[in-house]
């Protein structure tokens, strides 16, 4: 599970690999943090490497209540929430990133 979208990292190289790497649901609190990795691709992560970003996110609405009603998995979530996240903690919105 990961996003697929081109991003050109400061340095010049396009990188397009999007994983959730940890999600802490905040018990009482309507918001949950997110790190968010992102890799040149996805050979890149399954061979090992280390990730060329890290992104630490906050995401609203995002409540126990509301995963035990959904029954989903916390990353499935933070997937779906990150595809709509307008904040201002990513350096380019994943609205159009495909599912991978």
């Amino acid at each position: 599970m990961a996003l697929q979208k081109e991003f050109l990292l400061p340095i010049g190289i396009e990188a397009d690999y999007w994983r959730v790497s940890r999600v802490e649901v905040l018990n009482g609190v309507d918001v949950s943090k997110v790190d968010l990795e992102l890799y040149l691709d996805e050979d890149a992560r399954r061979n090992g490497s280390r990730p060329c970003e890290l992104y630490d996110i906050r995401l609203a609405g995002f409540t126990l209540s509301e995963l035990e009603a959904e029954g989903m998995n916390p990353v499935a979530l933070a997937y779906q929430k990150i595809k709509t996240y307008e904040g201002g903690q990513l350096p380019v919105s994943l609205q159009d990133a495909l599912d991978v």
